[in-house]
C-alpha cells in the first residue's frame, strides 16, 4: 500500500470521526460559545485526501451538523449564535472552495510536470539519435574523403606512370577515349 493510500484511507477514517466530535460539542455547548469553528479541522484535512470534490463534501456535511446544532443546542444568546452559525456556514463555503481551487492547481502542475518530464525525456532520446546519426555520418565522409584520396594518388600515380613511361601509351590511352566520347 502507497503511502499517498496510507493517508487517504487514514484521513477517511479520521474526518467522519472528527465531523462527529464537533458536532457533539457543538450540541453540548450552549449557544453563542463558537464551537462550530470545529468543523474547519476535518475540511482542512481534505487537502490531503486524493478526491476533488472531497472539500465540498465535507463543507456540506459541517453545513448541515451546523445548522441542526443551532436549533438542538441549550439556548443561550440565540442572535448571536444564529450570527456565528451563518458566519460559520460562509467560511465553510469560502474555505471548501479555496481548498477546492488549490487542488486543481496542484494537478494541473502535476500534469505540466508530467507532461515536460516527458518531452525532456524524448529531447534526450531526439539528441541521443540525432548525435549518433552525426557521428554515422561523420565516418562516412571520413570513409569517402579517404577514398576520394586513395582514388586521386592512383591516379596521380597513373599519370606519373603514363608520361614516365613514354608516349605510346598515352596515344593508345587517347585512341581509345576519342571513340568512347
Amino acid at each position: 500500500m502507497s503511502s499517498t493510500t496510507r493517508i487517504t484511507f487514514f484521513l477517511s477514517g479520521l474526518i467522519p470521526a472528527l465531523l462527529a466530535g464537533s458536532f457533539i460539542l457543538d450540541v453540548v455547548t450552549p449557544l453563542g460559545v463558537a464551537v462550530c469553528t470545529l468543523y474547519l479541522l476535518p475540511l482542512a484535512l481534505t487537502v490531503w485526501i486524493g478526491a476533488q470534490r472531497s472539500p465540498f463534501l465535507v463543507a456540506g456535511i459541517s453545513g448541515r451538523l451546523t445548522a441542526i446544532a443551532l436549533f438542538v443546542s441549550p439556548q443561550a444568546f440565540l442572535q448571536l449564535a444564529i450570527i456565528n452559525h451563518s458566519m460559520m456556514l460562509v467560511t465553510l463555503a469560502a474555505t471548501a472552495h479555496l481548498i477546492w481551487s488549490e487542488k486543481k492547481n496542484r494537478a494541473s502542475l502535476d500534469r505540466e510536470v508530467k507532461i515536460r518530464t516527458h518531452t525532456e525525456e524524448e529531447l534526450k532520446l531526439l539528441m541521443k539519435m540525432l548525435e549518433r546519426r552525426v557521428d554515422e555520418r561523420t565516418q562516412e565522409l571520413a570513409r569517402s574523403r579517404a577514398e576520394a584520396i586513395r582514388m586521386m594518388e592512383e591516379a596521380e600515380a597513373l599519370g606519373r606512370k603514363a608520361s614516365a613511361g613514354g608516349g605510346a601509351e598515352a596515344k593508345d590511352g587517347r585512341r581509345i577515349a576519342r571513340p568512347l566520347q
